[in-house]
């Protein structure tokens, strides 16, 4: 179950301590993360699709008159105006999206969700979310509580989660 190099980085650590047992756990979860990040593109590439341009779209569906401005996007999604840009161009070539001038602003450039692009968005959710539901379904419903409690307790010991509880006490305090 763990990939190559895990297995090297882990071969560096003595195996009868507990670190070697943390660590091995971390790459575990590592490992499972990147199976499903792997399946999860190879389930939306034959519809030209990723999962950054998935969500784009049900951002877009989601979006007063499916329509929206390029850096809102890029905003929601967590990504560089470059990056936006060609996502849309893949998007624009699948026909899943349209780029339209703003008849206020002629520089801006709206971004609508074309019939197609919701069609084939309304598709994959359906076949995308009971594979996600399906991934998880031999565990009964103490064992995923179990499982929740035992990420949040991972959770809390990244920099993530750390930058995060400083990013909201600066915002509580301003």
């Amino acid at each position: 179950m763990l990939a190559t190099k895990h297995i090297s980085l882990l071969n560096k650590v003595n195996a009868d301590t507990q670190l070697h047992s943390n660590i091995q756990l971390c790459f575990e979860i590592l490992s499972l993360a990147q199976a499903i990040d792997k399946d999860c593109a190879q389930r939306l590439a034959p519809d030209e699709l990723s999962e950054s341009k998935f969500v784009l779209l049900s951002i877009l569906n989601d979006a007063p008159q499916q329509q929206c401005f390029p850096n809102i996007l890029a905003d929601q999604l967590g990504i560089s105006r470059a990056t936006i840009s060609g996502l849309l161009d893949g998007l624009e070539k699948s026909n899943y999206i349209q780029r339209l001038n703003n008849s206020d602003d002629k520089r801006k450039v709206i971004i609508r969700l074309t019939t197609q692009g919701a069609k084939i968005l309304n598709q994959v959710s359906v076949i995308h979310t009971e594979w996600i539901g399906e991934l998880f379904s031999d565990l009964t419903a103490t064992e995923q509580q179990l499982l929740k409690q035992f990420i949040a307790k991972a959770w809390k010991k990244t920099d993530q989660f750390k930058n995060s509880q400083k990013e909201n006490s600066h915002a509580i305090s301003d």
